[in-house]
């Protein structure tokens, strides 16, 4: 709030009266106020002629919509303002296979969004993986997004070891100063890799004559099987 006196003489005994909307919390004023039954007060006393005084209110709106503080000087001139609230809408995300192997390092990737119009602070994620599902570091992780502006993301990899065959469940959550806002799980079916080989050819063959022979693998599992090598010997 700016009170001037856009006068010739000097105003005496200036007192400001300004009241809040029930939806939002005062924080902080600077100068120091008096509160009388819900009105903030504050005696300023005398203003010379093109003096001013500057009342800095510091207000957390609870809800998302409009404040309008109001404000009055004991001359009776009166002013309003409109204030938009920006609220920040954080959300989590798990993107990632739905099936691997055991054993087989995964990677996945944690989205963390801000759908809102204002700008989400200390925003923090944290990572629970069942047993089966280990990472370099054990138990759960949190990651400090920090800041995080509207419209804004943030991409977290995270690489997964597998141990134990079944479904298994890893989940996230997303707190924005210190209260959570989000939360999302992902199932992995990790499954045992099947291979079968099978070499088709002649079981006799005469002396200086060629021989062909066909070996086969097959993967009938539902999972890829990577790095697959094939030996043979030869009499």
């Amino acid at each position: 709030l700016v009170i001037e006196n856009g006068g010739t003489e000097t105003a005496r005994d200036v007192e400001v009266h300004a009241a809040i909307d029930a939806h939002a919390d005062l924080i902080s004023v600077d100068p120091p106020v008096t509160n009388q039954d819900g009105v903030l007060v504050w005696p300023l006393g005398d203003l010379p002629p093109e003096a001013s005084q500057t009342i800095v209110i510091r207000l957390v709106p609870t809800e998302p919509r409009p404040l309008h503080p109001r404000a009055m000087v004991v001359s009776s001139q009166t002013t309003e303002a409109q204030i938009a609230v920006f609220e920040p809408q954080v959300d989590v995300a798990i993107r990632g296979p739905g099936q691997t192997s055991v054993g087989k390092p995964t990677r996945y990737e944690l989205e963390v969004s801000n759908r809102g119009t204002g700008t989400a602070s200390n925003v923090v994620v944290d990572v629970q993986l069942d047993r089966a599902l280990t990472q370099a570091a054990q138990g759960p992780q949190r990651y400090r997004i920090g800041m995080l502006p509207a419209g804004q993301s943030r991409m977290i990899q995270l690489t997964v070891h597998t141990v134990e065959f079944g479904s298994h469940r890893m989940a996230a959550q997303a707190s924005v100063a210190g209260r959570s806002v989000a939360q999302t799980e992902h199932v992995v079916e990790i499954v045992r890799p099947q291979l079968q080989i099978a070499v088709e050819g002649p079981r006799l063959r005469y002396i200086d004559r060629d021989a062909t022979y066909v070996t086969t693998i097959h993967n009938p599992g539902p999972a890829p099987v990577d790095n697959v090598q094939l030996m043979g010997a030869v009499p």
